[in-house]
């Protein structure tokens, strides 16, 4: 997208990067998981934890990209529709709606990974604060997009979604 500031351009690529590792690994882990049960019958336990905290972050992860593509939920046929005033309007509500669920996921989120730190994973040990931080995380990537886009609307700017229908380029 043009119009986005370079450093969020980078983020965005840096968590492209990131998410597809992580769907890498967890495609890995399953794939070895089921080897070993079928092939070996003897199937680790520690494939199935580690592959569902990986889906965990790719999943929190991606839903801060979706912040930053405009691919959240909503009702454009009738957005599409109003005065290009009321559509602005529209358009900044939106974004304090996001930005506000993403102030909500960094202050509880930090509660969640705060009371949860000490209690580890079953099979692997982890921390299970380490888990729950995707959703501060979120958060934190919610409050970076909107904000920008706040800023941009208050400027006069406009906020759309990728028209190119590919929300996997930046």
């Amino acid at each position: 997208m043009p119009d986005k500031p370079k450093p969020f351009a980078v983020a965005y690529l840096i968590m492209k990067v990131f998410v597809a590792s992580l769907l890498m690994l967890m495609t890995a882990l399953i794939f070895y998981q089921i080897v070993m049960r079928y092939c070996f019958n003897m199937a680790p336990d520690w494939t199935e934890e580690i592959a569902r905290y990986l889906f965990i972050w790719s999943s929190f992860v991606a839903g801060g990209m979706g912040v930053y593509e405009h691919v959240h939920i909503g009702i454009d046929a009738a957005v599409n529709q109003l005065p290009a005033a009321v559509k602005r309007i529209t358009q900044f509500i939106v974004q304090i709606i996001i930005f506000c669920l993403g102030c909500f996921l960094i202050y509880y989120g930090s509660k969640v990974v705060g009371v949860t730190y000490s209690q580890l994973s079953p099979a692997v040990g982890v921390p299970m604060g380490i888990v729950y931080a995707a959703a501060p995380a979120m958060g934190i990537l919610m409050v970076l997009f909107s904000s920008n886009d706040l800023f941009k609307l208050i400027r006069g700017g406009k906020v759309e979604a990728s028209t190119d229908g590919d929300i996997t380029s930046c």
